[in-house]
């Protein structure tokens, strides 16, 4: 049991007595080239510390938290790392949870350091014992450094928590020396620990050296596209409504607008001068949308004005990726050793958006993605893209092909061959880091539809009021009108009186895209509560009014959960007149609407 508590003397050492920090700029790789990510640990030694047997089960808690979380959050998925399952010091001999090992590749390639895993309540936690000596003159380095970097954004290496017993075990090829790092005034300090049979680390590229496996992925294309910021005014309003504006309740609103108020540019300081920039609303018809700019959002942050293109000969990706835009495709770049990650043969897009062929969110996370890959992907032979196909529908497939991209094939993400959680394709096109809003990507979209509303000569033949009703065709329950007959028929009756026709929307009655597109370029109102309907208004023509009714629930008003500005978002990307209805929750996010209202309403637009 000594050695046991020796050993949690060098990891309260280690954790509490060493400084952390990343170092982007200094540092380099073996090979000279600036690394994105390398974490260097300074050791400070600390004296010899003298526990009691309580201190130190709590020192053995707190390590193992700190671990945890230092892997969960700074290490991230990007160590390269080996697991085999044997005992190698005292530290285990007489605890049978210590039983696997991690190596983590160092800097100069002939060293690893070694960790226990630890099983607790977190999971595994990785707690560092010393390192192994790959060199002829393993006696030199018999302890740790003064500075110590490891390498962290190898792209070969899944996450070291609760996913390494999925690694498959490194068979034994050569010995190495397992040697515990130096304590100050530790007496074990030179003893022998039973060697080890581990895997040399991965060769390296050097010098035009033959005969290796590591790859190092070609930069083929790299486009940056900077977008405008832009304006988005809050919801319309009437004189009858009594509820509070949207700006006032919807923290999420309150979360865009804080963002808006850190910011010196112009369109901050005068967001009139901007409101039409990519729209044409009117102030002198709807007074409210422009009587108060300090409601305004400003979006000017970058990542709703940056979206980057790259295709990369051999670019690996993992199969954890974030297609978000977030995303960095730079780690696509990364050297990789091939025996290490799985090999797609081919051109590959990955196109990872959850549920991406589910109808809403192939439109609001796939679709502003094609439109900056479009014209690459139309010139490419033949191409997989891959999806998360957990839900699978027509209409999404439908509109490939209408945008022409359906040259190539679609597949699930899951299926594609991963190899310890990676693999590289001979040629990867990245499109993930894109702005998920922009009026631009969304008005482009319309170009892409081959819309009867776009064509030279078009004309309206009939004005149409739809009502998004959710008594049919829908998948998640809740969200009804209570009172929908009493307000249908008052919306039927003010219909005919202004020579609109009030269509009752269900879209299993148009069995092709061209009747569905016929019927939506006619729209001039579209209305009714909150629900994945109102994404038709991406096929109908710009300046239509928008009413949708919101329930007064939880959901709608946490700064969690966006989804009761999507559709508000949405409409004003497309330059629609945009009115919401509060109405309290009777259950189930069900509503009463008052029909007097909504006429109100119509009576202001038309």
């Amino acid at each position: 049991m000594g050695s046991f508590f020796q050993c949690l003397v060098f990891l309260l050492h280690f954790s509490f007595g060493s400084n952390v920090s990343w170092n982007r700029n200094e540092l380099q790789d073996p090979w000279n080239q600036p690394h994105a990510g390398i974490l260097s640990i300074r050791q400070n030694l600390v004296p010899t510390m003298k526990m009691n047997y309580i201190y130190q089960l709590i020192v053995m808690n707190v390590v193992s938290l700190f671990w945890n979380t230092y892997l969960s959050t700074v290490a991230n998925r990007s160590v390269r790392y080996s697991v085999i399952n044997e005992v190698l010091s005292d530290c285990s001999k007489n605890n049978e949870t210590w039983r696997e090992i991690i190596f983590l590749e160092t800097r100069d390639t002939m060293r690893s350091v070694v960790f226990f895993l630890l099983p607790n309540d977190f999971g595994k936690v990785a707690l560092p014992v010393g390192f192994v000596d790959y060199s002829d003159s393993a006696t030199q380095k018999a302890s740790f450094p003064q500075t110590k970097t490891l390498r962290r954004d190898s792209p070969s290496a899944p996450f070291l928590g609760d996913q390494t017993e999925q690694i498959p075990r490194i068979p034994k090829s050569e010995e190495a020396k397992i040697i515990p790092p130096a304590f100050t005034q530790v007496k074990e300090e030179k003893k022998v620990v039973p060697t080890q049979k581990v895997q040399k680390s991965i060769p390296v590229v050097r010098n035009g050296e033959k005969d290796s496996y590591v790859i190092n992925p070609q930069s083929l294309l790299h486009k940056v596209i900077h977008y405008e910021p832009f304006v988005i005014p809050p919801p319309i309003r009437t004189r009858s409504m009594k509820f509070s504006p949207l700006q006032d309740f919807s923290e999420y609103y309150k979360f865009l607008k804080a963002a808006s108020n850190r910011c010196d540019l112009d369109i901050c300081k005068r967001p009139l001068k901007y409101l039409n920039q990519f729209s044409s609303w009117d102030c002198r018809k709807f007074p409210s949308l422009c009587s108060d700019p300090s409601a305004f959002l400003i979006m000017q942050e970058p990542k709703y004005l940056e979206g980057r293109v790259d295709i990369i000969e051999n670019g690996v990706v993992s199969h954890n990726l974030d297609c978000g835009w977030p995303a960095d495709h730079t780690k696509s770049e990364n050297q990789f050793d091939s025996r290490l990650v799985g090999h797609f043969q081919g051109t590959l897009v990955p196109m990872v958006v959850p549920e991406g062929l589910s109808f809403q969110h192939f439109v609001d996370g796939v679709l502003p993605k094609l439109v900056i890959l479009v014209d690459i992907l139309r010139k490419e032979p033949s191409y997989t893209m891959a999806m998360d196909m957990r839900i699978v529908k027509g209409m999404p497939k439908q509109l490939l092909e209408r945008m022409g991209l359906l040259s190539g094939t679609i597949t699930s993400w899951d299926s594609l061959p991963w190899k310890n959680g990676q693999l590289y394709a001979d040629k990867l096109i990245m499109g993930c880091k894109v702005p998920p809003l922009h009026p631009e990507l969304w008005q482009k979209a319309q170009d892409l539809f081959d819309l009867p509303w776009k064509k030279e000569g078009w004309k309206q033949k009939r004005h149409i009021m739809l009502y998004l009703s959710r008594k049919q065709g829908t998948s998640n329950p809740g969200r009804d009108v209570v009172n929908e007959n009493a307000l249908l028929k008052e919306l039927e009756q003010w219909a005919s009186e202004k020579g609109f026709e009030l269509v009752v929307f269900t879209a299993s009655d148009y069995k092709t895209l061209d009747d569905l597109f016929m019927l939506l370029a006619d729209v001039d109102v579209v209305l009714g509560p909150h629900g994945g309907a109102f994404y038709n208004m991406l096929f109908m023509r710009r300046g239509i009014t928008v009413i949708e009714f919101v329930p007064d629930s939880r959901m709608f008003l946490s700064t969690a959960q966006a989804v009761h500005l999507i559709i508000y978002l949405q409409a004003s990307l497309l330059g629609n007149n945009y009115f919401n209805i509060r109405a309290a929750d009777k259950g189930h996010s069900n509503m009463y609407i008052n029909p007097s209202l909504v006429l109100e309403i119509l009576n202001s637009a038309f």
